[in-house]
Parts: structure tokens; C-alpha cells; sequence
């Protein structure tokens, strides 16, 4: 939907409930100065849902993600690949230490605090 919209900074807060396959893949593949991602509502991922969504958000300082069933195969797959090194995922404090860290988890300068 706005893969390479170099000029994107901040976005609105995605306020679905309810997510299908693959719905925000690559939303935001390589928006390179998106520096505040927008808060996910949703409770459940599905499948792919969040795969690659901020791949290559060089920038990206936040996010807020509100899941608490991230168990979807894929789910999170790449979402964070190639973004900022450094950030802070703000989550569930019932999600804390269950987001996973590496190529399809967060990078390992982000730090995760209770919403």
C-alpha cells in the first residue's frame, strides 16, 4: 500500500480488530523515514499479516502493538527486517519477552515496555 513513500514520517493508528492472511503485508516496505509506526490494535494475527510490514523503516523509533496471540505461522516474518536498530516496541505487559528477536523478531537494540 505505501512500499517506497520515502516521504511518509508518521502514519495513523490501524484500528482493526480482525485481520486476514497476509492483510498488511509490506505496508510499509521501505518507507525509509517512517520514524513513528502506527499503534496495531488488533489482539490476534493471522498468518503473514505483519510479514515485512516495516522492512527497511531505517528510521523507525516506535511502534505499539497490541496482540496478545501472535502464535500464527508467519505472522511476523521479516517485519523488522532491515529497519532502525534501535527502538522501543511498546506491547502488552502479558507479551513481555514473547516477541522473538532476530531476522523475523526485533532487532536486538530494541527495548519493549508495557502499554
Amino acid at each position: 500500500m505505501f512500499q517506497n513513500c520515502t516521504k511518509l514520517q508518521s502514519v495513523p493508528d490501524i484500528k482493526a480488530t480482525s485481520l486476514d492472511e497476509s492483510c498488511f503485508e509490506g505496508m510499509f516496505y521501505d518507507c525509509s523515514n517512517l520514524v513513528n509506526g502506527p499503534v496495531l490494535t488488533s489482539p490476534m494475527l493471522s498468518q503473514y499479516c505483519y510479514s515485512e510490514m516495516f522492512y527497511g523503516c531505517k528510521k523507525l523509533e516506535s511502534l505499539t502493538v497490541l496482540a496478545t496471540n501472535i502464535s500464527a505461522y508467519g505472522c511476523l516474518t521479516d517485519w523488522l527486517r532491515s529497519a532502525s536498530a534501535n527502538g522501543v516496541l511498546c506491547r502488552p505487559a502479558s507479551m513481555a519477552g514473547k516477541y522473538p528477536t532476530g531476522v523475523s523478531g526485533l532487532p536486538s537494540g530494541w527495548t519493549e515496555i508495557d502499554y
